[in-house]
């Protein structure tokens, strides 16, 4: 079956970009690729992304992580040496990878709590079977890797094979199929539908079935395998380059969770932190969003702002990041400035943003307490914005707690130098007025 390919507007760009990435590759070696060439391919990573993600289909089914692992792995693809890849290689690569109707995945659950349904019924995006009842290409693929998973695994009461094989016949499979590019994007949209089916299954008949935390799968009719922990190791997509700005906010986190610290803002900072990282790449969009306002509250408001809490949080977040470079460079829409320029425009930078949470936590509430007439769903951009105000919220009080000694978020007393609060106010009511 030939594929269509549909190259983009600005699939010129997408291709030189790539060409770009590639002669870092080309003049690096394993000396100078962490030391000079990785930031710059990084970069350029990151424009490269920026351009492809302007196409709704690749946006659609396509995740970050797949790009980055396809992007590093270029040789393998191509099955070519780096030196001897040319433009044409790369062009002919990103359109019929990329440029695309994408591919279907069918994806396999084991429900190991939800033995002998002997029946197949579908709840949510997902049909639940028992393995009797998965297509022969599943049921060959799934049984194996019996033998390999014998050995790895437990049962009580089960020490044969023979057994082990005959126990696993029995179970129940929530299955469905996704439309995606990459491994990666298939595998996050198969997982948060699985267990968004589980979770129906958890509510209207008080299932108590953990997160499913392994799967089967076959793209099309070519069997893949299966992945144990639904995150397919990439290839350096993880790696990280040390910023020691940031470095420092980790050491001072460290020390409070080390040091087992009780002030309240150390408290306030591993909570936020807790609440954050329930955030999976499978989470569905309105909860990742959710999840960073709640911890974004939860570092930032105190008993005292109960009763105003939308406008508390609108005042704070304007006034501790509304001039800092992090939202400077998204309200200017530039990487440089001058002094003066930050002096021009530090009010309306400042009511920009707390405009924006306002808006923010409008929609949060709207979630926690919909009306008839709530229309606006929460997008990826909703999320990003709050994600982006927590992260750089919580740099900002680890900041002032090393610069400043803030070790708390109220107030013990009208003036009190410990408090966030406090030197919130001493920021507000110490301009002059005049006469």
């Amino acid at each position: 079956m030939t594929r269509v390919v549909k190259h983009p507007k600005n699939f010129d760009r997408i291709v030189s970009t790539a060409e770009e990435m590639l002669k870092y590759r080309q003049a690096s070696d394993e000396e100078t690729w962490l030391k000079k060439y990785q930031p710059l391919w990084s970069a350029k990573f990151a424009e490269l992304a920026s351009l492809m993600f302007e196409t709704n289909t690749v946006k659609q089914f396509l995740s970050f992580r797949d790009l980055w692992d396809d992007m590093s792995r270029v040789g393998m693809l191509l099955g070519k040496p780096l030196n001897d890849i040319t433009r044409t290689d790369l062009r002919r690569l990103l359109g019929n990878r990329y440029f695309r109707d994408p591919d279907t995945w069918f994806f396999y659950f084991p429900a190991r709590q939800l033995h002998h349904a002997q029946d197949s019924h579908t709840i949510g995006a997902c049909d639940i079977r028992p393995f009797s009842k998965l297509p022969s290409l599943a049921r060959k693929g799934i049984a194996r890797n019996w033998e390999h998973e014998y050995r790895l695994e437990t049962y009580p009461f089960i020490n044969t094979l023979a057994k082990y094989k005959e126990n696993r016949k029995q179970e129940t499979y929530l299955c469905l199929e996704v439309k995606a590019l990459g491994i990666f994007k298939a595998t996050e949209t198969a997982t948060r539908l699985a267990n968004q089916s589980l979770n129906v299954l958890k509510c209207l008949y008080l299932v108590n079935h953990p997160k499913l935390t392994k799967c089967y799968y076959s793209r099309g009719q070519e069997w893949v395998g299966g992945l144990d922990d639904l995150v397919p190791i990439g290839l350096g997509s993880d790696s990280y380059r040390i910023i020691p700005g940031i470095e420092e906010h980790v050491k001072t986190i460290t020390r409070f969770i080390r040091c087992n610290e009780s002030h309240d803002i150390a408290k306030r900072c591993c909570l936020a932190i807790d609440i954050y990282g329930m955030i999976e790449e499978d989470t569905p969009v309105a909860l990742k969003f959710l999840l960073s306002v709640i911890a974004l509250e939860s570092l930032l408001l105190s008993k005292d702002d109960k009763d105003v809490l939308g406008w508390k949080l609108r005042e704070k977040v304007a006034i501790l990041l509304g001039d800092t470079p992090n939202w400077l460079m998204e309200f200017l829409k530039k990487d440089k400035w001058t002094e003066e320029v930050c002096d021009r425009v530090r009010v309306a930078a400042r009511a920009e943003l707390a405009k924006k949470v306002g808006e923010m936590y409008e929609k949060r509430s709207g979630i926690a307490h919909p009306k008839p007439s709530q229309k606006d769903e929460v997008t990826e951009d909703d999320f990003n914005f709050a994600s982006m105000i927590f992260r750089f919220s919580m740099q900002r009080i680890l900041s002032l707690h090393t610069t400043k000694g803030i070790i708390r978020v109220g107030k013990t007393d009208t003036i009190d130098d410990k408090s966030l609060d406090s030197f919130i106010e001493s920021l507000k009511y110490s301009v002059p007025l005049g006469w």
